[in-house]
């Protein structure tokens, strides 16, 4: 039996632990730093006593202005959409690439119309995420298959080692895909809007013909 096996079902009880949020489960209350990071790792549990965010990180968001400041040092309900949102993203983006990324969304600033966006942005995450949950497990679970079978010839100890490290070289590939897509996306996004600014500039530049 392939032991890889009994490690994906752990894993997907684990991402279970991790699925995106409902939107009503976010506190309407506005809440102090300490409270969201509270927050934050009961909704994302970490191993090895790791946090899914520190305060210098989210002073680092609100410094780059990727998050909006806190009113009198309490974190307001957008905050905590786009800190859920965020979360996703941290793993194998940039601040300067989220940034981008929530811009064309309306929600990549500070000012109050980005704010109410994001409800609306995060609703429609949540919705499309349980979708994208049950198509990573499968994925999780075909990836568990393919590795049955293999290295055959070798001892049963080495065997299940060989598959184990299999399996994970397949879900980082799957990470390094992933996050090379999600890059050259961006860097296209990117060179798009600065030719159009470009154009825009140079088409407002241009002086009047005289008649």
């Amino acid at each position: 039996m392939n032991n890889n096996e009994e490690f994906m079902k752990k894993a997907v009880a684990g991402i279970e632990k991790n699925r995106a949020i409902a939107p009503d489960e976010v506190p309407d209350i506005p809440l102090y730093m300490d409270q969201v990071l509270t927050l934050m790792d009961r909704y994302f549990p970490q191993e090895d006593k790791e946090h899914a965010f520190t305060k210098t990180m989210i002073n680092n968001y609100v410094k780059s202005g990727l998050l909006p400041p806190p009113d009198r040092k309490k974190y307001s309900q957008e905050h905590i959409y786009k800190l859920f949102i965020i979360y996703y993203m941290k793993s194998i983006l940039k601040i300067d690439e989220i940034d981008t990324v929530l811009s064309p969304a309306g929600i990549g600033g500070q000012g109050k119309r980005e704010q109410k966006e994001i409800l609306k942005f995060y609703e429609q995450l949540h919705r499309l995420a349980g979708k994208h949950y049950e198509n990573f497990t499968a994925a999780l679970k075909e990836a568990c298959s393919q590795t049955d079978g293999v290295f055959a010839d070798e001892p049963d100890e080495r065997r299940q080692d060989l598959q184990f490290s299999l399996f994970i070289s397949l879900l980082s590939l799957d990470a390094w895909l992933s996050k090379t897509a999600a890059e050259t996306m961006i860097r296209e996004y990117r060179a798009q809007k600065a030719a159009a600014e470009k154009k825009s500039t140079g088409r407002a530049a241009r002086p009047r013909s005289k008649s």
